[in-house]
């Protein structure tokens, strides 16, 4: 699944939101994408956040579905706690808003532009961009109350391994398709899955597999790619189902952009750092976690309805639903 870092995207300024107890301009032709209670998102909005998170990269239609779903689930999370920060009386006030307008305008002027270049490009209106000032500042505010030492500290020890400087030793089965069709991709999917019945019965070793059917180079030592962080070496969806294994264990298949891979860890380079040392990479990763336990819990009081005009995540599972329900 293709992923962008559209938590953090929601709190860009070239998103619009439907600030609570703020009137927003929509775009009446936009159909309504989900509805929070009677809060509607509209596929504008959908669409705005995709086109945020991509910075003008080029992505396959299949991922600009994912997309959208990631987004709009997103958008639906974030109208949920706007609603929680009203109601505790936590939403940044009006002259807030206004001081971090007046700075937005004096800082587009000191680069030659002006709001109306900015609404005209971003489609936005005035009113949209100060609903996204309602939620940045709100959001931040509550960050800064919530997102202390303390809760960083027990965030880093729910899940040391992620941010220590921890090293896996592993090797892995690369399976790559015949070329990017979902019957090729769905073909590889299912070899990969009897390989790995065929591992885990000890039909064949993971190093005579690797060296038998890996499309990789790392065929050669058996599929030994050696140690590798938890972040930054490779791809994340390889990293994160590496580190969620112990040593002998074998994942199911992972599709990253290079195939379908089967991972075994051989060895574990304990890591030394401690939740200090990595206070910075922390805030993200904590704020998303905030992020996500509020709308959840949100998602308890207030109904959320999807109307299918945009991809969209079933709820309780990873499913995307794509319009017309396929």
């Amino acid at each position: 699944m293709h992923r962008f870092p559209l938590i953090l995207a929601v709190s860009g300024l070239l998103l619009t939101s439907i600030g609570i107890g703020r009137a927003v301009a929509e775009d009446a032709e936009s159909p309504v994408a989900a509805l929070v209670g009677d809060i509607p998102i509209r596929a504008s909005d959908v669409n705005r956040a995709v086109q945020t998170a991509l910075q003008g990269r080029e992505v396959t239609p299949q991922a600009i579905a994912v997309l959208q779903a990631q987004a709009l689930e997103q958008l639906v999370g974030r109208k949920q706690i706007e609603q929680r920060l009203a109601r505790e009386k936590e939403l940044a006030a009006d002259f807030e808003i206004k001081q971090a307008f007046d700075a937005m305008q004096e800082k587009l002027k000191l680069q030659g532009l002006t709001m109306e270049a900015l609404y005209k490009q971003r489609k936005l209106s005035e009113a949209d961009v100060k609903a996204e000032l309602l939620w940045e500042l709100s959001w931040k505010k509550y960050l800064e109350k919530h997102v202390t030492d303390a809760a960083l500290e027990e965030y880093f020890k729910s899940q040391p391994r992620e941010f220590d400087g921890t090293k896996l030793g592993v090797s892995h089965i690369l399976l790559r398709p015949l070329n990017n069709s979902s019957e090729a991709m769905g073909e590889v999917v299912k070899q990969a899955q009897e390989l790995h019945a065929q591992l885990l019965a000890k039909k064949i070793t993971f190093g005579d597999a690797a060296k038998a059917y890996s499309a990789g180079p790392s065929r050669e030592q058996a599929g030994d790619l050696g140690f590798i962080p938890r972040h930054g070496l490779m791809d994340e969806a390889f990293s994160k189902a590496a580190f969620d294994l112990q040593v002998g264990e074998i994942s199911q298949p992972v599709r990253t952009r290079f195939g379908i891979h089967l991972i075994r860890v051989t060895k574990v380079q304990p890591g030394d750092k401690k939740w200090s040392d990595v206070r910075e990479q922390l805030l993200q990763p904590a704020a998303q976690q905030l992020f996500l336990k509020l709308s959840q819990e949100e998602r308890e009081k207030t109904p959320v309805r999807y109307t299918g005009a945009t991809p969209y995540i079933r709820p309780g599972t990873q499913q995307v639903v794509l319009p017309g329900g396929m």
